[in-house]
């Protein structure tokens, strides 16, 4: 196999028949780069006010998630609330059913609500069994 020869000339490189054209600059003449400068400068103010909305619509954002995130938190406490009274009304309705005590189990299944309804399906298991 030959040895890859290369040669600099210029602005481009010769190797083994095929030519590979490295531009190191390119000129533009002066009035066209001029004329490229003084319309990229016309444009500044237009993105500088874009960059303004774009940042204020962020804040808005911000604030409709922080207000959505705190009605979520609130939705979620009242619905955990209204599962744990469910089960405390459960609970009760058991037990009175059962001849227990309704208020001791109406509270027990408040406080405690897996722990109670653990201990309700036990007893109730037991109480079918007899």
């Amino acid at each position: 196999m030959e040895a890859v020869q290369s040669q600099q000339v210029d602005n481009f490189y010769g190797r083994n028949g095929e030519v590979v054209f490295w531009i190191s600059q390119q000129t533009e003449p002066v009035a066209d780069t001029e004329s490229r400068i003084k319309e990229l400068e016309s444009q500044i103010p237009a993105l500088r006010s874009e960059i303004w909305e774009l940042r204020t619509e962020v804040a808005n954002l911000r604030t409709n998630a922080s207000s959505l995130e705190s009605k979520f938190n609130s939705i979620n406490q009242s619905v955990s609330g209204s599962a744990v009274f469910l089960v405390g009304c459960f609970c009760a309705l058991w037990a009175q059913n059962t001849r227990r005590n309704p208020w001791l189990w109406f509270f027990f299944g408040m406080l405690l609500s897996p722990i109670s309804l653990l201990v309700l399906l036990s007893k109730n298991s037991a109480d079918q069994r007899r």
